[in-house]
This record gives C-alpha cells, structure tokens and sequence, in this order.
C-alpha cells in the first residue's frame, strides 16, 4: 500500500489546564480504497447505426444515380431531345432524382466519417 492510502484522522480537543495529563487514543485503521474501476467501453450501437447509414446513402446513391442514367438515356433518345422542346416536368424529375442522389452520397460519405471514428473509439 501506498502511503497516503494509508493516512488517518482524528479530531482531538485539549484544554490548557490540562497540559500534564496523558493523552492516549487508537486511530481508526484506514479503510483501503477499492481500485478505480476500468473505463467502460462505449456503447456499439452508435458506430454500428452509422455504418448502416453510410451504407444505405451510398446504396440510394447508386440507385438513383443509376435510375436517373436510365431516365436520361430514354429522355435523350426522345424526338422531344433534337428539339429541346421536352416537358419541363420530365426535366425537372430528372434533376430532382440526380439532386436526391447527390444528397444520399453527401450523407453516406459524412455518416462513414462519423463512424469511422466512432469505430476508432470503440477499438
């Protein structure tokens, strides 16, 4: 033992009159302190829902961005393409899909981040 796990106190009160008399008294045996206890492990639920999420946004990703090529090729291949006179809503469908296939990239790429460094926590 270490000593300051070893060290005591005890409250004494002396008169002055009583300057010859012997004092005697028994100090308490110090009780030992338990060791720290180790830190606990995080939690793998957070690390585990983003890998989950990075890998649902880069899915949605391929998805869309794939579904969106598909769209475009049919939208090129239209007489309506050698024109550019096609219907402003299939354009604006077209761009919506590309615009949420960004997002879900933007998403599953920082929600990677995020758990890659939860992970390193957790390791």
């Amino acid at each position: 033992m270490r000593v300051h796990e070893l060290a005591s106190e005890q409250h004494v009160v002396i008169n002055v009159a009583e300057h010859d008399r012997l004092l005697t008294f028994v100090l308490a045996t110090p009780v030992p302190r338990p060791p720290p206890a180790p830190p606990e492990r995080p939690s793998v639920v957070l690390p585990a829902t983003l890998t989950a999420v990075a890998f649902v946004g880069v899915a949605l990703f391929a998805g869309l961005g794939g579904g969106g090529r598909v769209a475009q090729a049919r939208l090129l291949d239209s007489p309506c393409a050698q024109t550019k006179m096609c219907d402003p809503a299939s354009v604006a469908a077209l761009h919506r899909q590309y615009v949420a296939a960004d997002v879900s990239l933007v998403v599953g790429v920082i929600a990677a981040g995020f758990a890659a460094w939860r992970w390193w926590l957790y390791f």
